[in-house]
């Protein structure tokens, strides 16, 4: 989770902006001999060296799973196999095997839409071999924004502002082209508010404390995301 801050600008505020959050889908197993999951190892565990590769039943016992990871973000795709020869991983999307993807997991780094498709893992072990269930990856756009700030805690003229004095937090949005214009009303015990389903470009965002007698402080200093 990324986290901008800004300094405050009225009676002690302080607005943040979440531009993005996403996180790694990780797993591992364990086997005494032979099992390969988590974090990513070619071969079975043991002492392989003095096996011959006569292969063998390949049991999967971690399939992947489908995911959805925003753009430009990171994502992992794992799974797990035993047998009792040396096990070998290829990880393929729509069918098609994927250049050095030989391990038991797989991460796309700053994901793009072309990375959207089906993931699936051919698994072999001497002549024996099985293949993954599918999964979906989607690659979408963070269409949110989250805002968090703190409470002030006194007035532009100095004065004590107790936590019973707020009535409300207004946050005031607007785009670059000023298509949009619009302000909520946030109730005085919270202290973050999320918007989704924002329109493609770049959006601006300020909150102000209102108090009991509906008085409203200046601004916050203005935070941005851009959305793709």
């Amino acid at each position: 989770m990324t986290f901008i801050s800004f300094n405050r600008l009225f009676t002690g505020s302080m607005l943040v902006a979440v531009l993005g959050l996403q996180g790694c889908y990780e797993q591992s197993t364990k086997d005494s001999d032979s099992s390969v999951a988590g974090s990513g190892s070619q071969h079975s565990v043991g002492d392989t060296a003095s096996k011959k590769n006569i292969g063998g039943k390949v049991d999967i016992s971690l399939h992947p799973v489908s995911q959805t990871v925003f753009l430009d973000k990171s994502v992992t795709m794992n799974t797990s196999a035993t047998s009792k020869g040396i096990i070998k991983y290829q990880w393929r999307k729509d069918g098609k095997p994927i250049a050095n993807a030989v391990r038991s997991s797989f991460t796309i780094n700053n994901a793009v839409m072309a990375d959207s498709g089906s993931y699936d893992v051919v698994i072999t072990s001497g002549k024996a071999s099985a293949t993954t269930h599918a999964a979906n990856l989607t690659v979408a756009v963070d269409r949110s924004a989250r805002l968090s700030w703190t409470a002030p805690a006194k007035r532009v003229d100095g004065s004590a502002l107790s936590a019973t004095d707020i009535a409300a937090y207004r946050i005031y949005h607007s785009n670059a082209d000023g298509s949009i214009g619009r302000d909520y009303k946030v109730e005085s015990s919270l202290l973050s508010y999320e918007l989704n389903g924002l329109p493609s470009g770049e959006h601006h965002f300020a909150v102000a404390t209102v108090d009991l007698n509906g008085e409203e402080s200046d601004l916050s200093e203005v935070v941005s995301k851009q959305i793709m």
